[in-house]
């Protein structure tokens, strides 16, 4: 036990580097997301609408769809939008006193994409979105595609599997430059990348550390250690306790294997455990595509890999990604800032920097003078997050759709830092 505290310690003492201020551009902020991360970009959005100007959104659900419930979340916000009253919603959004009044969302740009062959997040609620949305800011602002045949995941001009196959990470070839079309339309004017282009290249993707903007002070902890090392803790008695789990169910099967060829009278049964995980709202899982092939089979480049510099506290990573343009290191340039939220299961832990580079955020970002922000989730099994999504059902805290939820607290303080 000791040893594992000790090593617990030192692990936690090798940080990224911090968020570099950049003095970007206040007035030209901005946030998209897929899945889990367009019901985050939203809430984000919204709570903060006096300083962002437009939203990405990607197969998503509106506003404080789930309203803190977990069956609300798994059913009407991803699978039964008639279910979604979004008079309700806007109804909250006028009376919430802790969120930027929402005639701040007035002249914001929104663009919004729905898949027809999405069976993880029904198109109507990205429709629902759109209703919302109508109630707050011009029609002629909002932009909606709802005509494609992709299943669930974020749509690029070349990389991934085709659009009607699910990836292990989510990111499909649609033939469709969705981090362009999104970013032009909060935009305008922008500089369209040529495919296959290497422009990101010019720019540094960097890794920072999160944990500085994660205040988690009100924790009691475990052990009397930090945050940090608390959750590192508890991750390393989960993976003994998995492990010794799965030790227990695999000798039971060597037994039962035996017993069963040995005396087949007896059946064969299953022995192996539940994958529970399926059921909670990953907003990442269930579907397969279109002809029932492993969704992991894409040979595509995987980026570096899953691998997770622990947990910093309310299901974040310690560290995240930025991205920043060649033409942004002067404070002078007065860069615009966009802040990218993954989904599920496509968090740093998952698939490493996937999603940060071929999504095509990068190569806008860098042509057009825009920062990107990737902040990173984690699972919290103890939370009842084991898919590592953004905080859009409540599992973090009670204000989670408002400023003063810790998780939307965390990254605005980031975008902060790069305002300096």
């Amino acid at each position: 036990m000791l040893l594992l505290v000790f090593s617990t310690i030192i692990v936690v003492g090798f940080a990224a580097d911090p968020l570099e201020p950049l003095g970007a551009d206040g007035t030209q902020v901005s946030v998209s997301g897929l899945s889990a991360g367009a019901c985050f970009a939203t809430q984000y959005h919204v709570a903060h609408s006096a300083e962002v100007v437009g939203l990405g959104f990607i197969a998503g659900a509106p506003y404080w769809c789930a309203q803190g419930n977990l069956n609300t979340a798994l059913g009407a916000c991803m699978s039964s939008p008639a279910g979604i009253t979004v008079s309700t919603l806007v109804s909250k959004t006028n009376s919430e006193p802790d969120i930027d009044h929402p005639a701040n969302m007035r002249g914001d740009r929104v663009w919004l994409f729905g898949g027809t062959r999405d069976t993880t997040v029904n198109l109507g609620s990205v429709q629902r979105t759109e209703e919302y949305y109508q109630s707050f800011t011009d029609a002629t602002d909002i932009f909606s595609k709802y005509d494609m045949a992709a299943v669930h995941g974020f749509p690029t001009e070349d990389y991934g599997p085709s659009c009607g196959t699910t990836a292990s990470d989510y990111i499909n070839d649609c033939d469709y430059n969705s981090a362009y079309e999104l970013l032009n339309h909060i935009y305008g004017g922008l500089v369209r990348p040529t495919p296959g282009s290497d422009v990101a290249s010019r720019g540094e993707l960097k890794t920072f550390d999160q944990n500085e903007f994660i205040d988690d002070s009100s924790s009691s902890g475990l052990f009397n250690l930090p945050i940090v090392g608390k959750r590192q803790l508890m991750d390393s008695w989960l993976d003994y306790l998995q492990a010794s789990t799965n030790l227990y169910w695999d000798t039971v099967g060597a037994v039962t294997d035996f017993w069963t060829g040995w005396l087949p009278d007896f059946g064969t049964g299953d022995t192996s455990l539940p994958d529970w995980t399926g059921v909670l709202p990953g907003m990442g899982g269930g579907d397969t595509g279109t002809d029932g092939t492993d969704p992991g089979t894409d040979v595509t480049d995987p980026g570096t890999g899953g691998t997770s510099s622990g947990t910093g506290g309310f299901s974040m990573d310690s560290e995240g990604y930025v991205y920043i343009p060649s033409g942004c290191r002067n404070p002078d340039a007065k860069c615009k800032v966009h802040v990218a939220f993954h989904g599920c299961k496509q968090g740093k832990n998952a698939i490493g920097d996937t999603y940060a580079r071929h999504t095509g955020y990068l190569e806008v970002g860098e042509l057009n003078n825009i920062i990107i922000l990737f902040p990173q989730a984690v699972p919290d099994y103890i939370k009842g997050n084991p898919n590592g999504c953004f905080d859009w059902w409540g599992y973090e805290d009670a204000n989670y759709a408002t400023k003063n939820g810790h998780q939307i607290s965390a990254v605005y303080a980031m975008v902060q830092r790069l305002l300096q």
